[in-house]
């Protein structure tokens, strides 16, 4: 395929919606959200499966059919057209040099222009974007306070390394209190399902030391009464025991 040296550079332009891509199988029908207005969105069906692309954001939470594929991570890059059907090379300006660097994609084509499908890590986006997503797919404490360490020392510069090394420091010494919190209310966690035990075993107690106590206590509306009303003590004790222990570090 010979491409002309004279032609004009390609504009590219990158959408910005991240993009899923479903592997369904071919007699599967196709999803309601597949067909939702957007940026970008293909519909394949061939002889052997149905391929959906759509932004990651349009697809609902239903569940998906078993033997479903789906990848998500995706970003589409439309080449600015109109190119005429008869014009050659137009990809291959492209997809040519995408290979050389290693680069996989997936090639789709509408009557007016060409689009390349490329994985978002592959991108190279902007430091603070990839940091906030990471941060959103990873929803943990420590990872959200490095991620916004690092966002605020690329926003408003410094020494990142000592950042880094104190936040380091900060994140094994809350380790270090977790731990010894944990050690501390021991003794009151333990407390608390002694203080769970302590209604039946007083029963069983009583009916040992005095035999048929708890059948006289069963056989009366006062005796079920009382015994209903330690036992919803007892267990409001142990709730508040537990409540009070339960220290978030």
């Amino acid at each position: 395929m010979h491409v002309d040296p004279a032609r004009a550079p390609l504009a590219l332009e990158i959408l910005d919606e991240p993009l899923s891509l479903f592997r369904f199988a071919a007699d599967a029908d196709v999803p309601e959200w597949a067909l939702r207005a957007g940026a970008f969105g293909n519909v394949t069906r061939t002889a052997d499966e149905l391929s959906v692309v759509c932004a990651t954001d349009r697809v609902t939470s239903a569940t998906l059919p078993a033997g479903t594929v789906r990848e998500d991570g995706w970003r589409a890059i439309r080449f600015v057209g109109p190119f005429a059907l008869t014009e050659v090379g137009v990809l291959l300006q492209v997809a040519a040099p995408l290979a050389a660097a290693g680069i996989s994609i997936l090639a789709l084509a509408t009557f007016d222009t060409d689009y390349i499908l490329v994985q978002e890590t592959r991108l190279g986006m902007p430091l603070e974007s990839s940091l906030e997503r990471l941060r959103d797919r990873l929803p943990s404490r420590e990872v959200a306070v490095l991620m916004t360490t690092l966002i605020i020392q690329q926003r408003a510069g410094g020494d990142t390394v000592r950042a880094l090394s104190e936040l380091a420091a900060t994140l094994d010494a809350r380790k270090d209190l977790r731990r010894e919190v944990t050690t501390l209310l021991s003794g009151v966690v333990f407390t608390s399902y002694v203080v769970a035990g302590v209604g039946g075993g007083t029963i069983l107690l009583l009916n040992v030391m005095s035999p048929g106590v708890t059948k006289q206590m069963t056989s009366s509306f006062i005796g079920l009464l009382g015994i209903a009303i330690a036992g919803i003590l007892w267990t409001i004790a142990f709730v508040l025991i537990r409540k009070t222990t339960k220290v978030d570090v």
